[in-house]
Formats: structure tokens, C-alpha cells, sequence
């Protein structure tokens, strides 16, 4: 069975496990209810409860403060009715005050108070709810580092890094809610509560928000001098476009939280908007989660300095100039790749063969697997330590073309390859799908291209797996819909 149908098989069992109990926790703790009801006065000579409509209940006073009225709702039977709560004034007990409020209560004795028809057990399902999160962001944690170990171009452990940080983050966003949720219990009803509670994780939606906010002014700032010095295209405002949604996308989910911070209900007419903001969030946090792991994956593949011992080194060619010189870009890739071949010689003594991949375009007027040749031999490399691969035309081509040149000459050797800092995940990747086992390293780029080409290596890579990615929004979107709906299953179930 391999690790990713076990880590499923897994994490549905405690996913299953954990519903099993919210639902027979909540069957037992529904059965009563604490009412928290604001009285219009301090003082009250007398306060009394009484019940009209179908269904009843036995009422106990728990405690009396001021304006506060503490009251335990319990032996409850079927049927909907009103708890009328009168206090007559100290000062003139002619004078009353009157707070009504409805109650439903289920076959089995289940309690759902006032018009937002809350019922206990709130706390129970946050709390476990938080802690399912919480465990399979530990969970995803820990695979991510058996990946990375494994190969540091593992796009599985990527995922699993983001996942990993979706999920933590969802599990403390739910901690907040069930904390909020038992610290101000007694200031009023439990739509204050929420109302409450919503707005402190409002005010808090994501610990990582600083962090996108920093990261969308940076982008912004370097697609500013990115445009400036290399021309408007879309490829150079795509900065642009994931700072814009990413600012966007954080109002919309806080204003949504602020605006109907309702996150339970046993209501259906709550149950639309419930169900669009847990989706629409979740799907959100996902990309955010994804997008920062990407960012993560890339920055630290790039600055990796593989061991001394290399046999072959691959330099994957790009664009060159029409006279046949090297474009900076490709310049840096040669002179990365020269770098580390001397910094081996001068520890080990090993001499490294260099393979310089990429064909010809057709406005170049020789290959750039040979323009990279020339450049190396013009940096004291012997010609006899270079072997050309010349008829490659993408990445895929530059690692199987060379892995075939390698195979030839040794058997379990040892490669590299250099290409551009934001462009050695991938590569790595690509370097396992053809077959070829090899590690990387990166040139640098100007401080304003790099942030503007990680998110383009972002999209790419979001494209090139785009059937994970939206099988994870379907699981979201199916977790999302029972989730928000199951005050309305549990009162169905046992109506």
C-alpha cells in the first residue's frame, strides 16, 4: 500500500471517528441548555418564567446579576413554545418588564433556543473539530518531512507542506471560536456570543495575514520595477494579480465574518450563507496555503548546495543572442555550474563532466547547448571535459537527452544541473519524470524578477497538476456542506 492511500485510509478513519463522537456528545449535551437573557432593568422585586406553546420544559434559576438572568433548560418535550420571563419592578410592582423568547425541541429532547436556534454543544463540536485539524496538520507536517527527505523535488511533499499549514491554520481558527465561544458565554444570548467570538477571529482571520499582506507590497513593489525595466506583458504583472487576490480575498472572508458571524445553525434560511463562506474560505486559505509552500519549496531548493562529488553537470540552455553569446540569464546558469565545478575540484580533486543541453532555435544561428560550450572553453574548461547535448527544445528534452549522453559513459553517476534560482524545483521535477536521478542548483536573478517568476513557477506548477488540486477543492467543498448543514442532520436525525 503506498503512503498516500494510507495517510487517505487514515485520516478518513479519524475523520469518522471524530463525527462519531460530536454526534453522540452533542445527543447528550443538547438534552439541556444554559439560557443567558438580558433583562431591560437592575432591579426586580420578583422575576418570573413561564411556558406557552406546545412543547415544555422544566426551568431552573442558576443565578441572578443585575441585568443577567442565568436560567438551565432540561427535561424538555417535543414541540416548539415561547419562555415569557416577567420581572416586576422593586419600585412599583405594578410595573412589569417582559423578554420572550422561542424554543424548539426535538422528538428525543434536543433544545434549540431563540431565532438562532442555538443549542449546547457548540463548544463540543469546535473543540473536537479544532483538534481534527490540529492533528492532521501534524500529520501532514511530518509526511511533508518524509518527502523532503526523500527528494527535495517531491511536488507531494509540497502539497502536503501546504496542507499542512491549512490545516493548523483552520484548527487554531476553530480553537479561537470554541474559546471565544466558553470566555464570553454569560455576557447575553448566544448570537452575542458568536457575534463576539466571530469578531475576534475577525480581527485575526489568518496568523499568516501579516505575512500576505507583506508579501502582496512586496510583489507590488517588484513588479513596479519589473514593468519599468523590462516592458508591460502579462507575464510581468502576474505579481499584480495574486497580490490583488489575495488583498481582496482576505476582506471579502473578514467582512463576511463580521457581517454574519454565525458559523452554526439549525436554521436552513442560515444555512446558504453558512455553507458559500465556509466553502468559499476554505477553497481560499487552501490556494493562500499552497502559494506559500510553493514560495517555501522554491526559495529553499534554490539555496541547497548539493554534496562535492558530482560526475556530470547539466546547464539547461535558454535563449541566446543572435551573434551566439549568452543572454545574462543563461550566462549566470554557465557561470553557476563553472562555480561549483572549481569549488569541488579545490575540495575533492574531482573533476566534473559538463553537459551544456539545448537545441537550436530558429533565430538562433547555432545551438545553445554549443553557445554554452564556447563560453565554458572560454573560461579554461578543456574541451574534452564537455559534451554538448544539442537537440533538445523544452526541459523535458534537456533531462532526457543528457540522461541518455550519461548512461552511456557511467551507471549510477552522480548529476547535477544548473539553471535559475526560481527554476530548480520544477526542473527537479521534470529531472524525475525523465527518469533522471539528479540534484540542483540555482543562479541568482535581479532582486525585481525573482518574486514576479516564483509566482509564474506558482501558476505553472498549479497548472501541471491541476487534477490534485481540484480534487482537494472537492473534498473541501464535501466537508464543507455536512459540516455547516449538521445542526439541521442532527436535529432531522432525531426529530
Amino acid at each position: 500500500m503506498t503512503k498516500g492511500k494510507t495517510e487517505i485510509i487514515v485520516s478518513t478513519a479519524i475523520l469518522v471517528a471524530f463525527i462519531l463522537i460530536e454526534f453522540i456528545c452533542v445527543s447528550f449535551t443538547a438534552r439541556k441548555y444554559v439560557a443567558y437573557i438580558n433583562l431591560p432593568a437592575n432591579e426586580y422585586q420578583t422575576v418570573d418564567v413561564s411556558i406557552q406553546g406546545e412543547g415544555s420544559c422544566t426551568v431552573k434559576e442558576l443565578k441572578r446579576e443585575e441585568r443577567l438572568l442565568i436560567l438551565l433548560l432540561e427535561h424538555a418535550q417535543k414541540g416548539k413554545f415561547e419562555l415569557v420571563v416577567k420581572g416586576h419592578r422593586m419600585d412599583d410592582s405594578t410595573l412589569t418588564d417582559s423578554v420572550t423568547v422561542g424554543v424548539t425541541v426535538s422528538e428525543h429532547g434536543l433544545i434549540f433556543f431563540g431565532p438562532d436556534m442555538d443549542f449546547r454543544g457548540h463548544q463540543i463540536i469546535e473543540g473536537l473539530a479544532a483538534l481534527f485539524f490540529l492533528y492532521m496538520g501534524v500529520l501532514m507536517y511530518v509526511a511533508y518531512r518524509r518527502y523532503r527527505k526523500e527528494s527535495a523535488f517531491s511536488y507531494s511533499g509540497l502539497i502536503r507542506l501546504g496542507l499542512s499549514g491549512y490545516y493548523l491554520v483552520q484548527g487554531f481558527l476553530l480553537a479561537g471560536l470554541c474559546l471565544g465561544g466558553v470566555v464570553f458565554a454569560n455576557r447575553a444570548t448566544a448570537y452575542q456570543t458568536l457575534e463576539i467570538a466571530g469578531l475576534i477571529i475577525a480581527l485575526a482571520i489568518f496568523p499568516l495575514l501579516p505575512l500576505v499582506i507583506l508579501f502582496s507590497v512586496n510583489m507590488t513593489i517588484s513588479n513596479v520595477a519589473l514593468v519599468r525595466h523590462e516592458g508591460f506583458r502579462f507575464a510581468n504583472v502576474l505579481g499584480f494579480i495574486i497580490s490583488a487576490l489575495l488583498m481582496f480575498g482576505n476582506v471579502i472572508i473578514i467582512l463576511s465574518i463580521i457581517r454574519t458571524p454565525l458559523y452554526l445553525s439549525a436554521n436552513p434560511g442560515d444555512v446558504a450563507m453558512i455553507v458559500a463562506r465556509t466553502v468559499s474560505s476554505s477553497v481560499f486559505l487552501y490556494f493562500v496555503c499552497i502559494l506559500f509552500a510553493t514560495q517555501l519549496r522554491l526559495f529553499s531548493v534554490a539555496k541547497r548546495e548539493p554534496e562535492l562529488e558530482q560526475d556530470f553537470i547539466i546547464i539547461l540552455g535558454c535563449s541566446i543572442r543572435k551573434d551566439g553569446t549568452l543572454y545574462p540569464l543563461l550566462q549566470g546558469r554557465a557561470d553557476r555550474a563553472f562555480e561549483f565545478y572549481q569549488k569541488q575540484v579545490a575540495k575533492t580533486g574531482k573533476k566534473a563532466v559538463f553537459i551544456p543541453s539545448g537545441g537550436q532555435g530558429e533565430d538562433e544561428v547555432i545551438s545553445e547547448g554549443e553557445a554554452i560550450k564556447n563560453y565554458l572553453v572560454n573560461r579554461g574548461i578543456p574541451e574534452e571535459q564537455i559534451i554538448p547535448e544539442t537537440a533538445s527544445r523544452t526541459t523535458f528534452e534537456n533531462m532526457k537527452y543528457s540522461k541518455r549522453i550519461i548512461d552511456e559513459r557511467k551507471k549510477d553517476a552522480k548529476v547535477l544541473f544548473s539553471t535559475t534560482n526560481y527554476h530548480v524545483f520544477r526542473s527537479g521535477m521534470i529531472a524525475a519524470s525523465a527518469g533522471l536521478n539528479a540534484d540542483g542548483i540555482g543562479s541568482g536573478t535581479k532582486w525585481y524578477f525573482w518574486p514576479n517568476a516564483q509566482v509564474r513557477e506558482f501558476v505553472g506548477l498549479l497548472v501541471a497538476r491541476w487534477k490534485i488540486h481540484l480534487i482537494m477543492c472537492l473534498l473541501m467543498i464535501a466537508s464543507a456542506v455536512p459540516a455547516a448543514c449538521g445542526p439541521i442532520i442532527l436535529n432531522m436525525i432525531v426529530s
